[in-house]
């Protein structure tokens, strides 16, 4: 099957959800979407759904004509365990609400990272998760939780890899599944007086273990700047360092 021709521009866009929630991150907006413009699905028709607690700081940006970006609102919590909380709430919400009838496909992204190489067709599948980068090395992944008492836990042995919550994505149905889910895991975590080692990073591990990814990337897609950049040759989305 060619995939090119299963999702031409003239199909319901696909789209991608960017968040940026705190006042620190609009100096990565920038430079996201330039780099997204050129480098993201280029010649489909992408949405771009940004989520901040900042929108009037968001300057208008030039766009592929088939490309759009939606500056969305939102309120912001005071601590960086109640954004990772509430974005998983804020996704399925408006993929139930709104999106599910604007767009096919789903992904979300950080804002503080940077497209250094094209990212195309590829990744159109039911349910896309991206190996973490920390997966090719030695070191210990901070995002793993074992403690049984968490609904993020991962028992040792389980799971076929570790994904990272930076870059996943899929189908508008099973994105819905997965952040609803996630976000329900979260709930319970803090009504039992617990919170994950990697938040919803960690319920987003639970869940994939349940439910097999149709699609997997490598680390290329998503690659930590914490990590040595000589372990892998290519990348094609990287982090940002914060200044």
């Amino acid at each position: 099957m060619n995939l090119n021709s299963c999702h031409s521009s003239a199909e319901e866009p696909l789209s991608i959800l960017l968040l940026s929630m705190s006042l620190r991150y609009v100096q990565f907006i920038e430079g996201f979407m330039r780099s997204a413009n050129k480098y993201f699905l280029a010649g489909h028709q992408v949405n771009f759904y940004l989520f901040t607690d900042n929108p009037e700081k968001v300057s208008h940006l030039q766009l592929a004509p088939e490309n759009q970006l939606f500056v969305i609102p939102v309120q912001n919590g005071s601590r960086w365990q109640e954004l990772s909380r509430s974005r998983m709430h804020i996704l399925s919400s408006y993929i139930q609400g709104q999106f599910q009838h604007e767009v096919d496909y789903l992904y979300s992204m950080d804002i503080d990272v940077q497209l250094l190489a094209h990212i195309g067709v590829e990744i159109i599948d039911a349910l896309v998760a991206t190996i973490s980068s920390w997966q090719v090395t030695q070191q210990e992944n901070k995002a793993r939780e074992t403690r049984p008492e968490s609904q993020g836990a991962t028992p040792e042995g389980q799971g076929d890899f570790h994904y990272t919550a930076s870059f996943y994505g899929g189908s508008v149905s099973e994105v819905y599944k997965l952040t609803r889910a996630c976000f329900g895991g979260l709930m319970e975590d803090t009504e039992n007086g617990i919170e994950a080692r990697g938040h919803h990073e960690s319920l987003l591990n639970e869940y994939l273990v349940q439910h097999k990814p149709t699609r997997l990337l490598s680390p290329e897609y998503y690659w930590d700047t914490e990590l040595s950049p000589s372990i892998i040759h290519v990348k094609r989305m990287s982090k940002l360092n914060h200044i």
